[in-house]
């Protein structure tokens, strides 16, 4: 009865050991993200869309500005590099994906800022 006791406990934590290493972050790829996002404020509403190559092109329907750059997975990041003229910035980022990966949520590691995006 023991054995079969202490065989049923070893099997439960096997298992919930198991499950507990799987998120949906371990199968997220590069093709997760690419497409087209939109994401919107009170005031604004800008949309991205992020290419398979590695670029992303960003516009703004209500002003007509766009702004390029490039995109990357690096060691559990999404990093974004804003280019203009001679200079850019890069902007680290958090991310999950929910809602069947239709909702895209980005969080700037530096300030907090939460950003969700809206697949299209």
């Amino acid at each position: 009865m023991q054995k079969n006791l202490l065989m049923i406990v070893i099997t439960l934590v096997l298992i919930s050991g198991g499950l507990s290493g799987c998120n949906e972050a371990d199968t997220v790829t590069t093709d997760n993200f690419v497409g087209t996002w939109k994401i919107s404020g009170v005031n604004y509403t800008e949309i991205y869309t992020f290419s398979s190559d590695g670029s992303y092109l960003m516009t703004n329907p209500g002003t007509n500005e766009s702004l390029q750059g490039t995109w990357e997975l690096k060691e559990g990041k999404f990093i974004m590099r804003v280019e203009w003229e001679e200079h850019f910035a890069d902007y680290i980022f958090d991310y999950s994906f929910s809602n069947n990966n239709t909702i895209l949520t980005l969080t700037e590691v530096s300030t907090g800022l939460k950003r969700d995006f809206i697949r299209q």
